[in-house]
């Protein structure tokens, strides 16, 4: 509930594109019937800009304080979610985004995406 939690911070504080952003990762991104579901607001919160697709990905390729493997993750959440038909299906839908932007930034840059982050958490 990091994203939900995190749009009601900044809304509070008066950054509403930084709340967007918060709300839009979850999930890759929420319909308004959706979002009222979460206690958001009814409004459309799916990410449109490079910057808005590239949050959700990257939340995706870290658990916790690690970095993971995107089929990794994925599979984490199923485990941790099973019980929950609707939170699957939307998580399939994520997968389904996060892979396709990870492929086209991997052959874009002709870099690892997954192995950037891993590199970037062993500097830390």
């Amino acid at each position: 509930m990091h994203g939900v939690e995190g749009y009601k911070l900044l809304t509070q504080l008066g950054y509403v594109n930084e709340a967007f952003l918060c709300a839009s990762h979850i999930l890759y991104g929420l319909s308004s019937s959706e979002a009222e579901q979460y206690g958001l607001p009814r409004n459309d919160f799916t990410p449109i800009s490079f910057e808005e697709r590239l949050i959700p990905l990257v939340d995706f390729l870290v658990e916790h304080d690690r970095p993971v493997l995107l089929r990794e993750r994925f599979e984490h959440l199923r485990n941790r979610n099973r019980n929950n038909h609707a939170f699957f299906l939307k998580l399939n839908e994520a997968e389904q985004k996060a892979e396709a932007l990870m492929n086209k930034l991997n052959s874009q840059f002709n870099i690892s995406i997954e192995a950037l982050s891993v590199s970037f958490f062993s500097k830390k």
